[in-house]
């Protein structure tokens, strides 16, 4: 009686984790993530919808670049890429994600044409090149990139 008595706690302790642990997302998750929450209002300049899929404490680590260190600081840095470029190509491609609990990342490609908005020619600054994010689960349950890092080909 006694055993049974422990069988039934452990399956109701294993139970309720089991509740209480979110699955895991699925590639196409993070996929669709970084396509409609990053790539597409980066490109379409809105710098205050893209940054939302940063955690506040997020670091952006870009070539040529400081460190870009906080949400505000990613934040000035979308603005500013608004006000002086027309973004007229970025395509991004995720080639690899891994999830371990509350941490994930996803590698990949992208490439991008970037265009002056004062004359419309080309910026030098757009390319191929390879990127990673660091994922963290929220308290909310929400994943937001904590590690945004990029470098264009040379």
């Amino acid at each position: 009686m006694k055993l049974l008595r422990h069988a039934a706690l452990g399956l109701s302790v294993l139970l309720a984790a089991c509740a209480a642990t979110p699955p895991a997302p699925e590639a196409a998750d993070f996929d669709r993530w970084v396509q409609q929450r990053y790539a597409a209002p980066f490109k379409a300049g809105d710098a205050a919808t893209w940054t939302q899929v940063f955690a506040p404490q997020a670091i952006g680590l870009h070539d040529r670049m400081p460190a870009l260190v906080g949400q505000a600081a990613i934040a000035e840095f979308g603005q500013r890429v608004a006000g002086f470029l027309r973004i007229e190509r970025f395509d991004v491609v995720v080639e690899e994600l891994r999830v371990n609990g509350s941490w994930a990342y996803t590698r990949g490609s992208f490439s991008t044409r970037l265009l002056k908005r004062s004359d419309g020619s080309d910026s030098g600054l757009g390319g191929e090149g390879k990127f990673f994010f660091l994922w963290e689960r929220q308290a909310d349950g929400d994943w937001k990139i904590i590690v945004d890092m990029g470098n264009r080909k040379s």
